[in-house]
């Protein structure tokens, strides 16, 4: 790897300019970045044409320094941000699912069975108030009359 002292006092000749180059560099180890207003403000009003602001910029994306925009930077930030409210949130217990199927799979595993005498017991209570239901329906005329014609058209066919 080359070393940045000797890049800089090999590329840039003016000691002013070598010292601000080293301070972006040391800006953007720092950071891990560099923005293209940092270095507005760090360079010396000297660097004047172009050539000489493309040879700090080409001289940082040797040393693998990154330039950005203020945007990126902002966006940088901003996934950061989010990575660090994610991991603050609590964690889902394993198993866990937002399936609807499977959490009602889950609620039913969790309730007891009935045993053989209880559904014995709760199907001769449905057989009861279901032979309630037909002798209180029966009373009515009208339904005699309905439930005798439903039989001759389901005998009939």
């Amino acid at each position: 790897m080359v070393d940045i002292k000797e890049a800089t006092i090999s590329e840039f000749t003016d000691p002013k300019h070598q010292q601000k180059v080293e301070e972006l560099v040391t800006i953007a180890k720092e950071q891990g970045y560099i923005t293209y207003e940092e270095i507005n403000e760090i360079l010396p009003m000297s660097y004047d044409s172009a050539d000489q602001i493309d040879q700090v910029l080409i001289f940082l994306s040797g040393l693998d320094i990154q330039i950005l925009n203020q945007i990126e930077v902002e966006k940088q930030k901003e996934r950061k941000k989010e990575a660090k409210e994610l991991e603050t949130l609590p964690k889902r217990p394993e198993g866990s699912s937002d399936d609807p199927v499977r959490m009602y799979l889950k609620e039913m595993g969790s309730v007891p069975l009935l045993s053989r005498e209880e559904e014995v017991e709760i199907s001769k209570r449905i057989e009861k108030a279901q032979l309630q239901v037909e002798k209180i329906i029966m009373r009515f005329r009208c339904s005699t009359r309905e439930a005798i014609s439903i039989d001759q058209y389901l005998i009939t066919g």
